[in-house]
């Protein structure tokens, strides 16, 4: 290799010489010389004409060798003046292999903060260093370039426009700074053009050599002139520059536009009020501040829906809280509540209207569940069904009002058990579930329905869970759309079972034998069934007595509807005891769509009655007046019936008081719902009612679709709720 190295070398050095000496023959070269000849071993192009700036702006060259080295020729580089230029690579390194490829140098500019105009520069190349005689020593040509130089004297206000300042003192800044240092101190005064609206501090601003590039704050501060003018716009000034520096004396940095915010109006009002009950006869509430310029708050309260505010109390401003504690709260006192802001020049508009019910909704809510289709109370446990989701959700109290995360339960076979949530019911340790599109066993066609029974065993833990199915299941009987449990026995609807002729119906009373074991059960069925009546469509049991409703049982006219009442005569042994109807039953008004019996108290649903209009509603209770007799019943309505209010969709019993849903009443949205709570004034009669709606109802929420009661507790279901997501659904329980 070192042969053919010599060759090709020899070769490229006879033809420089030769070249040399016919440059001079022709008398153009006089001046070139061997030295000449030998330079020229190292290429460098342009050596002359690169620019850079002071931004970081770049430029480039190349090197090369004309011919190759026995070994390796490294050539230094670097810049004559490091505070304008930089290069890169600082050295290049030539092989016998690599000898003939260009080599890029990039220099770069760098901004040295003196107005020193452009300036010329030169990237010195090292003598090559190398151990080949040839390029030894030998000096490429340097390469020249140009800084351009960016740094031009001014001052730097940022920034300049849209400074916002407040009559209650609320400041602004902005910031100063030179863009070069100057060679004089530079002093520059502020002030403000309506002192009435805001001042400035510092009153000046003084850069030396030291700090000039540090950039000093400058803060504005609103001034209340108590005027009612709205908001107004001013100017901070900035006075021409004072400085033995002519290239900053006299200049004349941005004055800066600021607007001092008018708080000579009313507050704004204040948001997201929240009413907590913490005992029997406390709420406290919070609330979110908004204004700034408030003097205090008006608190009102009312006792139900259908009430009117009454201002109650006052706080001063800032506070965002406030305890109420002169309540009796029983199941029908339901207290709303709003607030306002309030100053020398008026009220706000009022906050949101808050109640103290606690609102519930499933962890794992998705669009379309309808979370709260179903939902149960029994003590210090609720439950809650979601048949789109095929669960059910169980929550504990742990306070006065609040209730823990939810335990969802769930079939054991979620394909084979469609609407799994349709129904639910909850008594003591026991909770029941129904799913009136299962499968039956071992298909995966064959609708029969099915419910199941779930145990507590520890705090909220639920397990053991038992299916119960219908002794003579058939397809569509829709088995568990209606359920109910009380102490040892659970009541299931199957209204489209056809023994008394096509979906006349029936229902199946289960008697718990052990810790969660149930006998077969039993099958009632009305003593006049006929085709298409639906008995099972709604149940309830309580005790020795059980309540079941056909709401297209047409004794009192098509579709008028009817309710059983059944009397436990044996340890699961079941007679019919009477019949009962509304006395004022017309056609299609579906009494017993819904059903419910607590003690010596049944109540029965006819969403369909119209006295208050075409679909308003009514409800109907009856009280036991003896072992097997019931008495003909009390109506009840809602004190504001409107037509298609679906009054009675669901109903509930305890105690001495009832409740009503209303699942498309309107006082919220459309077919927001609503509910009502009666009270127990006598030995059947019962007050006129309190409505209760959510806090928060909107259109299609049906609030109302299902209810239930529990001593001092009521618990709303609103399955078209949106805060999970669109049809979600929420449960609302209230103290």
């Amino acid at each position: 290799m070192k042969i053919g190295l010599k060759i090709m070398k020899l070769v490229s050095t006879l033809f420089m010489i030769s070249l040399a000496i016919f440059l001079i023959s022709c008398g153009g070269g006089g001046n070139v010389s061997p030295s000449d000849v030998n330079l020229q071993l190292i290429k460098v192009y342009p050596t002359r004409g690169l620019v850079t700036t002071e931004a970081g702006g770049m430029d480039s060259f190349m090197v090369v060798l004309n011919t190759p080295p026995f070994y390796d020729v490294t050539i230094g580089l670097s810049s004559s003046d490091t505070s304008e230029g930089t290069v890169d690579p600082t050295s290049l390194t030539f092989t016998p292999v690599n000898w003939d490829i260009l080599q890029t140098v990039t220099v770069s500019g760098v901004d040295d903060p003196v107005v020193d105009g452009n300036q010329v520069c030169t990237i010195i190349t090292d003598p090559a260093v190398s151990n080949d005689p040839d390029y030894s020593g030998l000096d490429a040509d340097d390469v020249s370039f140009i800084n351009l130089d960016d740094d031009t004297p001014g001052i730097t206000v940022n920034p300049s426009s849209g400074l916002v300042t407040t009559e209650a003192g609320g400041t602004d800044s902005f910031t100063v700074v030179l863009n070069t240092p100057p060679s004089d101190d530079v002093t520059i005064g502020l002030s403000s053009n309506d002192t009435t609206e805001g001042t400035v501090d510092p009153s000046s601003l003084i850069f030396t050599s030291d700090n000039w590039d540090i950039p000093q704050t400058v803060t504005v501060t609103g001034v209340d002139d108590g005027v009612d003018d709205g908001n107004q716009a001013y100017t901070v000034i900035t006075a021409p520059a004072s400085s033995a520096d002519s290239d900053y004396s006299g200049t004349n940095p941005a004055d800066v536009s600021v607007t001092n915010t008018d708080d000579d109006d009313p507050p704004t009002a204040p948001s997201n009020l929240n009413a907590t009950a913490v005992s029997s006869n406390q709420i406290n509430l919070s609330w979110i501040d908004n204004s700034i310029n408030e003097d205090g708050f008006m608190i009102e309260r009312k006792q139900s829906q259908d009430g009117n505010y009454v201002q109650i109390d006052t706080v001063e401003a800032d506070i965002t809280a406030y305890d109420n504690t002169d309540l009796t709260i029983t199941v029908d006192t339901i207290y709303y509540y709003r607030i306002r802001a309030y100053n020398a020049f008026g009220e706000s508009s009022y906050s949101n209207e808050a109640c103290a019910a606690q609102k519930l909704i499933a962890s794992d809510a998705d669009a379309g569940d309808i979370f709260g289709c179903s939902v149960a109370i029994s003590g210090d446990y609720a439950i809650v069904g979601a048949q789109n989701n095929r669960a059910a959700y169980i929550f504990h109290r742990t306070g006065t009002n609040s209730w823990d995360e939810e335990v969802k339960i769930v079939p054991p076979n979620f394909r084979d058990n469609q609407s799994f949530g349709v129904s639910v019911a909850i008594s003591g340790d026991y909770a029941i579930v129904g799913a009136h599109y299962a499968k039956l066993e071992g298909t995966h066609s064959e609708e029969t329905g099915a419910a199941f029974v779930f145990h507590r065993t520890g705090m909220n833990s639920w397990g053991e869970r038992v299916k119960l199915v219908a002794s003579d299941a058939e397809v569509d009987d829709w088995f568990g759309l209606s359920v109910s449990i009380s102490g040892d026995y659970a009541i299931i609807g199957a209204r489209g079972e056809d023994t008394g002729g096509i979906r006349a119906g029936a229902a199946y009373i289960f008697h718990r034998t052990g810790t969660n074991s149930w006998d077969e059960g039993v099958k009632i069925v009305a003593s006049d069934a006929y085709a298409g009546d639906y008995f099972g469509n709604a149940v309830s049991i309580s005790g020795d007595y059980a309540i079941v409703g056909a709401y297209n049982e047409e004794a009192g006219g098509s579709d008028a509807g009817a309710a059983y009442i059944f009397h436990r005569t044996g340890t699961n042994s079941w007679d019919e005891v009477v019949k009962i109807v509304a006395p004022d039953a017309e056609a299609y008004d579906h009494f017993g769509c819904s059903v419910a019996i607590s003690g010596d108290y049944a109540i029965v649903g006819a969403y369909g009655e119209d006295n208050g209009g075409s679909y308003a509603g009514a409800a109907y209770i009856f009280h036991s007046t003896g072992t097997n007799s019931w008495g003909e019943g009390v109506k009840i309505v809602a004190p504001d019936a409107e037509a298609y209010d679906y009054f009675s969709t669901s109903v509930a019993i305890s105690g001495d008081y009832t409740i009503v849903g209303a699942c498309v009443e309107d006082a919220g949205g459309q077919d927001a719902g609503a509910a009502y709570i009666y009270r127990r004034t006598g030995t059947n009669s019962w007050n006129e009612g309190v409505k209760i709606v959510a806090s928060d109802s909107e259109a299609d929420d049906n609030f109302g679709v299902s209810v239930a009661i529990s001593g001092d507790y009521t618990i709303v279901g609103a399955s078209g709720e949106d805060a999970g997501d669109q049809n979600a659904g929420a449960a609302y329980i209230f103290y």
